[in-house]
């Protein structure tokens, strides 16, 4: 192994925390100082520390080099983290770009994006047939949030037929895997007794949980229907 192969290597188990202790400022110095534009697992590892700034001081310009050249490269995860990004800053030509690259990559989490961007039509003409699609795989994926927007189009009758209890049924999986939105969602179906018996003590549990987690919407609504 070569001096920069091993050098790479070595990022790579400081990045993971693999036989040593995590320290991503020690694996992004190691990326820099060995041709990172060689390695496409240096190209990631400094894409995603820019990202999170892990180690380094946040930088999203720094973090979009480095995926886009970590996914030139090929190295999938750059591609879902690229959609991921392009969905919070909401250029959404350039998301839905890089979230069907990363399913057609074959990254599975990524089908969330693009359920949303044909859900909302974000960018795009509403297509809540490919919604369903994409928020089924989302959900095959683990993405908690697919069930939200599966749950929603259901609710809605919007590329399925309409089905209350379906809908509850998927705003309940989508708040016991995390989701707050999810969460939230099925605190209101409860309160008013959508699709699912009403349980306002119940309601007010997961509308709880829902704010906890930062929904504001589910803190608003607590306040104007529960006030004491």
């Amino acid at each position: 192994m070569g001096v920069l192969a091993g050098t790479q290597r070595l990022a790579g188990l400081y990045f993971g925390g693999r036989g040593v202790t995590q320290d991503y400022g020690k694996a992004a110095r190691l990326c820099h100082k060995s041709a990172p534009e060689d390695y496409m697992g240096c190209q990631y590892i400094l894409g995603y520390v820019y990202h999170f700034g892990k180690g380094v001081q946040q930088d999203d310009g720094q973090a979009v080099y480095w995926y886009r050249m970590a996914a030139r490269s090929g190295f999938s995860a750059a591609n879902r983290n690229l959609c991921g990004l392009n969905l919070k800053w909401g250029k959404w030509a350039e998301a839905l770009k890089w979230c069907q690259s990363s399913v057609d990559a074959g990254e599975e989490s990524s089908h969330f994006g693009l359920a949303q961007i044909y859900a909302y039509g974000w960018g795009v003409a509403a297509d809540y047939k490919k919604a369903v699609y994409h928020a089924r795989a989302g959900i095959d994926g683990g993405m908690a949030g697919a069930y939200t927007i599966l749950g929603q189009l259901y609710l809605n009758g919007h590329g399925v037929s309409k089905d209350a209890a379906k809908a509850a049924e998927l705003y309940h999986k989508g708040a016991i895997a995390g989701d707050s939105t999810a969460q939230g969602n099925y605190g209101v179906v409860l309160f008013f007794g959508i699709g699912v018996a009403k349980n306002q003590e119940e309601s007010r549990r997961w509308l709880d949980k829902a704010a906890g987690n930062g929904n504001e919407k589910a803190r608003v609504f607590l306040q104007k229907q529960f006030r004491n």
